[in-house]
C-alpha cells in the first residue's frame, strides 16, 4: 500500500557548488505513507518529486486537481530510462465497494 498525503508546489534556485550556477527547480513533491518497504514493521513515509510541467502527464490530473490525490492509494510505475528508473505514472487505485483496496 502506498497512499498519498500531501503535496506541495517547490520552486527556486541553489548555486551547483562545482560550477557555481544556478540550478533552477520546479517540482511538485508528494508525501506518501507506505508499507512496503522491506525490514520496516509498520509503516514508512517518503517524498516523490515530479516536475510540475510533467505533473499532468505523470498523475493525470491537473495541478488544480491533485487534492483529489490526497489519502488515496496509488501504483507507481517506472521505466528504464538508460541505466536508472525513471517514474512514468502514479495512478489511484479503485475501492471494492466494502473500501477495500
Amino acid at each position: 500500500m502506498i497512499k498519498i498525503v500531501g503535496f506541495q508546489h517547490k520552486e527556486g534556485n541553489f548555486p551547483d557548488e562545482r560550477t557555481n550556477r544556478d540550478i533552477v527547480y520546479n517540482n511538485v513533491v508528494f508525501y506518501y505513507v507506505s508499507d512496503c518497504v522491506r525490514n520496516v514493521v509498520g509503516c514508512s513515509t517518503g517524498e516523490i518529486k515530479v516536475p510540475f510541467d510533467n505533473c499532468k502527464a505523470v498523475t493525470g490530473y491537473d495541478y488544480a486537481e491533485l487534492p483529489e490525490l490526497i489519502n488515496k492509494s496509488v501504483e507507481l510505475s517506472y521505466i528504464p530510462v538508460g541505466k536508472y528508473q525513471q517514474l512514468s505514472s502514479i495512478r489511484v487505485l479503485e475501492s471494492t465497494p466494502d473500501g477495500k483496496k
